[in-house]
């Protein structure tokens, strides 16, 4: 295993971590599903500035099957995975729903390691379970008690296996279909781009248009982009990057751990306190990052 995979998840890592401060600031301004919409637009416009750079992504005649598999993937995670999440947010509260899809490193690994033949070291099995204990200790903080919802459980289960999908596919599209980093994420930020809004358009029509379709504060329709850019497509891209170098069941784990970063941007813009079993699933996460790479 090259210790850039283990670099580039990190950077993943750090990306997606990232996002949430940005979500938390404009979520009450915008209803979820919108703002999947608008975050799609910076998505797309890295698909964009690809194709324009690498016009050899436009040509699917010798990757069409693999083109079509990452969009696949990129629509189960971001389209199906993060609409069943947030549905469960709703049902059971953001920790209980965040800890129950803190599993998919374990659907990604397992998934791996049976349908693409990748070998389950003791070091990988010991990480990515010091990785989920982290996090499910790091993500359970004290909160708003809601009603415990077999439904809110089984919906984040749902999203967790959906996010787990797209990191299995993206390493077939990587390894077995040959296809390049560039070229998925354009295709992955083409799919996402017609079906959110499609999704997004049907929505708006069915609440009788209680908001309007595009416009939104200037401000917060800026930051949603950019995180479109930075974490669907910086972070696409880096993800893909990152399975050239390491399995799937290696990298699944290691970016799963974003929550440090999120857990330090609240700190530093929003002086969230960091408790105790917030310090403990801090240890366990980086312990496990130690056990994988030495896998």
């Amino acid at each position: 295993m090259n210790i850039l995979g283990v670099f580039y998840s990190l950077l993943v890592a750090f990306v997606w971590g990232s996002a949430p401060i940005i979500y938390r600031y404009c979520i009450n301004n915008s209803s979820a599903l919108k703002m999947q919409a608008i975050r799609s637009i910076g998505f797309l416009g890295c698909g964009l500035i690809i194709a324009l750079i690498s016009p050899n992504v436009l040509h699917v005649a010798s990757h069409s099957h693999s083109a079509l598999m990452v969009s696949i993937g990129g629509l189960s995670a971001l389209l199906i995975g993060d609409s069943l999440f947030f549905h469960g947010i709703r049902l059971i509260g953001p920790g209980t729903a965040t800890a129950i899809t803190g599993t998919y490193p374990f659907f990604a690994s397992v998934a791996a390691i049976l349908f693409l033949g990748e070998r389950a070291t003791t070091a990988t099995i010991v990480g990515t379970f010091c990785i989920f204990v982290g996090l499910v200790v790091f993500r359970m903080k004290r909160e708003e008690p809601k009603q415990k919802s077999l439904q809110g459980v089984l919906l984040s289960l749902f999203a967790a296996f959906f996010w787990s999908v797209n990191f299995v596919l993206t390493r077939w599209g990587m390894t077995i279909g040959d296809i390049s980093p560039h070229a998925l994420v354009f295709w992955q930020s083409i799919s996402f781009f017609i079906a959110i809004w499609i999704c997004w358009g049907i929505s708006w029509q069915r609440n009788n248009r209680q908001e309007p379709l595009f416009r939104m504060p200037l401000k917060n329709m800026v930051m949603m982009i950019t995180v479109g850019v930075l974490s669907m497509g910086l972070g696409g891209f880096l993800t893909s990057e990152a399975m050239r170098y390491a399995p799937a069941s290696v990298v699944t784990p290691i970016t799963a751990s974003s929550p440090l970063f999120a857990a330090f941007w609240g700190r530093l813009l929003y002086r969230e306190p960091i408790l105790i079993p917030q310090w403990i699933g801090i240890v366990l996460i980086l312990t496990g990052g130690v056990a994988i790479n030495f896998g």
